[in-house]
């Protein structure tokens, strides 16, 4: 019975010993591949994606400067019409055909300016040239720049298919004195010429399109009203909330060949529409194709280190276990004198190392006590 114990009990410890060395060599084997993989992620991918945002931000801080420009132009040749005497006596004169000859002409014929409008104080028009201050939208913010009562530029969309910036003038004397008799009112569309105009300057491969706060396309350097499935699904529920709350959404897509930002477009210290602007993402795709082939060597790398440490483990782990293997056999051949190799390892090894010495010294007492009997 002291034998069969003992060799219950060896048994039993080798069993749990060998998925042990299995779980910790494979554990360790895959470390060097899981740092490798997270090292990637973190100081290499991460950057690139954040640089790309970056490229997609200076194109929008672009774009709003572009469109300030614009506003400040219209606002600059607003004054230059509004601070003239010229001007001035005419609307107290009511005097049409001069401001329709000098002003209103003028100012459609000659500038980018399609549209423009004059008003005195009672909100009478006394000369008008284009239609788009002819729509309802267009009346009541007039109104709302007109009370002011000083300078005013803003961007507003028409109908959901115009974008026109409007800028108004109180009329003074050509030295600016004077209390003021009525507005100028100007406005400029910002049609798909005006966006391919900015994209002269920028860079060719940028696309861009105007979208109002409820979904439609307003402008567009390219397919006017063409949305992609992604935008169908996520412009209203996904993008417009977080343009709402002044962020981008960016959409990084290099196996589509662009890369994507909607940004909010602001005016007056309110939203106005979103702006979407595209980049070829060919110089990220160049980029990520290099990090792939750093990412590939560094995997070879780290399963040629994951092997190399597992068979260091395995032989550091699997020499003792040989070891008493091999005294097992002098045991089969009741050597029971011989040292077990070891005793003194400590954790499962010199468990399993005293359990070889329980069953030595158990099969030993038994033939001792065999001999006795005999003799």
């Amino acid at each position: 019975m002291t034998v069969q114990k003992a060799e219950s009990k060896l048994w039993g410890r080798l069993q749990r010993l060998q998925p042990k060395i299995l779980i910790f060599t494979f554990g360790a084997s895959l470390l060097p591949v899981l740092f490798v993989l997270a090292a990637t992620w973190r100081f290499v991918h991460q950057p690139l994606t954040e640089l790309e945002r970056t490229r997609l931000d200076d194109q929008v801080q672009a774009f709003r400067g572009y469109t300030s420009a614009t506003e400040k132009g219209l606002q600059n040749l607003g004054k230059s019409y509004a601070i003239w005497t010229g001007l001035y006596n005419a609307i107290a004169q009511g005097n049409r055909a001069w401001i329709k000859d000098e002003v209103t002409d003028q100012l459609v014929f000659s500038t980018d300016v399609d549209t423009v409008r004059v008003l005195n104080l009672q909100g009478e028009i006394l000369g008008e040239g284009g239609k788009a201050l002819q729509q309802t939208g267009a009346q009541q913010r007039i109104k709302t720049l007109i009370k002011a009562g000083k300078p005013r530029q803003q961007l507003v969309v028409l109908g959901e298919s115009k974008l026109l910036a409007l800028v108004t003038e109180p009329v003074l004397r050509s030295d600016g004195s004077g209390n003021s008799p009525g507005t100028v009112v100007i406005g400029q569309t910002l049609d798909d010429a005006w966006l391919r105009k900015f994209l002269s300057f920028s860079q060719p491969t940028t696309k861009l399109k105007i979208i109002s706060v409820s979904g439609l396309s307003v402008v567009s350097s390219s397919d006017r009203t063409s949305f992609d499935t992604w935008e169908k699904n996520n412009l209203l529920g996904g993008v417009l909330p977080a343009i709402e709350q002044g962020e981008s959404v960016y959409r990084i897509e290099p196996e589509s060949g662009l890369n994507t930002v909607y940004a909010p477009l602001n005016s007056g210290g309110k939203l106005v529409a979103i702006v979407k602007i595209q980049i070829e993402s060919e110089h990220f795709q160049k980029a990520a194709a290099t990090i792939s082939r750093i990412i590939l060597i560094g995997l070879v790398f780290a399963l040629v280190l994951s092997i190399a440490i597992a068979r260091l483990l395995a032989k550091q782990i699997g020499k003792p276990i040989n070891q008493l293997a091999e005294r097992s056999k002098t045991l089969a051949a009741f050597d029971l004198t011989a040292p077990i190799p070891g005793i003194n390892a400590g954790g499962e090894i010199g468990q399993l190392a005293n359990a070889y010495q329980e069953m030595a010294l158990a099969l030993k007492t038994l033939i001792d006590n065999l001999e006795q009997r005999v003799a």
